[in-house]
């Protein structure tokens, strides 16, 4: 810990107005004050130290709105307790670096470490790499209906998270609120107990979701995605936890591989379309095979994967499997392949479609069949043209 040199009146305006960059200052017997309260306009670069010696006490409190300007460095061991109704903006030119260790993990949670939504949430609209959130558990917010997570990334703000712990939210975990924030990765990270998602994003975010990432007993064990499009070559990870759950229109414009055993969950009238400039690229394996699947066992349940004049020789599903689509009435298949697009298919399986298993009009694009596929249940056939 610094050196205390600054005067007690001095640390009395800390307290209150969270604008000094220094430790508290100890009581005159040698002890430090308990939590620290920190509110208001943060201005200036702060560090907040470990400082008070029993874990059960938080060394910092957050009283109303904290809006963080600066650079705020959280160090390992710290435990910050959220007041009811408070929450934490990072604007402007701010930084939020939480970065703990396995030994001393960072702790921001609710007055009660048992109940969701009584602390707003934590706020970040700025792009730098300093954004970053480790070894840290955060837990017991979620209360804002707009910015409806613990964690809310917005407009072109960056973060990364590891080993860290997003729980008992009265809403999402982690939440992208548009197409250009930047997540420099998700990893290694636990996301239990929330009332609704454990993350949220935009197609544009997917890749920096690895595999790592565990968790259950959410309202809603899927990760979910955005109406949104890719437009940058992208590798999507397998999530043994939760499937991606595609909501609306996920267009993809750019060079996409798909990873073995990685699950994807359309809402109704949901749709995968790879669009002339790009690819996707599905090859799974005989024990992790990919899947599509609809939000209920239920022929038409979701629209399909068309192909709209994409003839990248990228295309291709190996070990897939895809049931419950062909809802659409003009791309009646949960594959279509429409004006001249190209795609090979093999060892997979495509079941129950409202439509057509594949639609090919007119046999204008060129379909490669690899093998070992299953069609079944199609109520339309298992092949159009």
């Amino acid at each position: 810990m610094k050196k205390n040199t600054i005067i007690y009146a001095l640390a009395i305006s800390c307290l209150v107005l969270s604008s000094c960059d220094k430790d508290p200052v100890p009581n005159p017997d040698g002890t430090f004050p308990e939590c620290t309260v920190l509110t208001g306009n943060q201005n200036d670069d702060i560090i907040l130290t470990n400082h008070v010696a029993d874990p059960a006490v938080p060394d910092y409190c957050i009283e109303g709105t904290y809006n963080v300007f600066a650079n705020l460095v959280i160090e390992p061991g710290v435990k910050i307790q959220m007041k009811n109704g408070s929450k934490i903006s990072v604007i402007g030119n701010g930084s939020f670096k939480s970065v703990g260790t396995s030994g001393e993990r960072i702790k921001i949670q609710g007055e009660s470490t048992s109940l969701k939504g009584q602390w707003e949430f934590i706020y970040i609209r700025t792009n730098t790499p300093e954004n970053r959130i480790e070894y840290t558990d955060i837990t017991g917010g979620g209360s804002n209906a707009t910015y409806n997570a613990l964690v809310y990334v917005d407009l072109s703000g960056y973060l990364n998270v590891d080993e860290s712990y997003f729980g008992f939210s009265a809403a999402n975990g982690l939440k992208a609120g548009t197409p250009n924030v930047t997540l420099g990765g998700v990893s290694n990270s636990v996301f239990s107990l929330n009332d609704l998602y454990p993350i949220e994003i935009d197609a544009q975010q997917i890749g920096s979701i690895a595999s790592s990432n565990t968790g259950d007993a959410n309202l809603y064990d899927l990760i979910q995605v955005h109406d949104s499009q890719l437009t940058s070559p992208t590798t999507i990870n397998a999530c043994s936890s939760f499937p991606y759950h595609i909501i609306g229109q996920f267009g993809i414009n750019s060079d996409v591989t798909v990873q073995p055993g990685t699950r994807f969950q359309f809402e109704a009238g949901s749709r995968m379309i790879v669009w002339t400039g790009g690819s996707f690229n599905c090859v799974g394996t005989a024990a992790d095979r990919i899947r599509f699947t609809g939000d209920s066992a239920t022929p038409g349940s979701w629209e399909g994967i068309r192909y709209i004049s994409s003839i990248s020789t990228l295309n291709r599903f190996d070990y897939c499997d895809f049931s419950y689509g062909g809802s659409s009435s003009t791309y009646t298949g949960i594959i279509t392949l429409w004006t001249t697009s190209y795609l090979r298919l093999g060892n997979s399986s495509v079941t129950n479609s409202a439509g057509h298993g594949l639609f090919n009009p007119n046999n204008a694009s060129t379909f490669v069949d690899d093998g070992n596929n299953s069609f079944s249940g199609n109520a339309m056939g298992d092949f159009g043209n």
